[in-house]
């Protein structure tokens, strides 16, 4: 078995199961909506054909961006000759082609042999611009905690309020007893009290 040919089944299996820390993927016709529209994270795909060195020497240079922004970017690659429903719905040309989503959209795409650092500088305002939406989204989250834990402050002031009022009633309901009945009476309680 000659190197190229264990290297192509590594390559494979990486594909399948995901890379090393499994952050490149393979997706289908079948599986795309669910791998690339439905997802929260930005994602990256990339139409190759196979036989295509200019496709392979392409792969390994995204391959290697995939590394560099895992849990930043999702990262998919899909065969443009076996997968038409998909490669016609972008309208894909039978050449090397990435396109990046960001929540189901089509932002922005890169055609034929694709530069480095244009790609780069894409990829790092995509991740600026996702890390600005989730501070915002934590923003919004944490003002409801604020409120809830306000009212629970407010609700145990209230609470607490209330159980003043009637130890407080309390009080003046004993006082009024002992000022409404007759000293006489009083005084024989007080006795009693001492011969116990």
């Amino acid at each position: 078995m000659g190197y190229s040919l264990v290297f192509d089944i590594i390559e494979e299996r990486k594909l399948k199961e995901g890379s090393l820390d499994g952050e490149f993927f393979e997706t289908t016709d079948s599986t795309f909506d669910d791998d690339i529209l439905d997802v929260d994270l930005p994602c990256l795909v990339y139409f190759s054909i196979p036989w295509s060195k200019e496709s392979r020497e392409n792969f390994e240079m995204i391959e290697e961006l995939a590394y560099k922004y895992v849990n930043k970017i999702k990262f998919f690659k899909i065969e443009i000759e076996k997968n038409p429903r998909i490669v016609s719905r972008y309208n894909v040309t039978p050449t090397p082609t990435i396109i990046i989503f960001q929540k189901g959209e089509d932002i922005e795409r890169f055609t034929g042999e694709i530069d480095s650092l244009d790609l780069m500088n894409s990829l790092n305002d995509l991740v600026k611009e996702s890390e600005k939406i989730k501070k915002k989204l934590k923003r919004i989250v944490k003002i409801p905690k604020t409120k809830i834990k306000i009212q629970k402050k407010e609700k145990i002031k209230k609470i607490k309020k209330v159980k003043r009022k009637k130890k407080n009633e309390k009080k003046n309901n004993h006082r009024r007893k002992l000022e409404n009945e007759p000293k006489a009476k009083r005084g024989n309680k007080a006795g009693n009290r001492d011969k116990k």
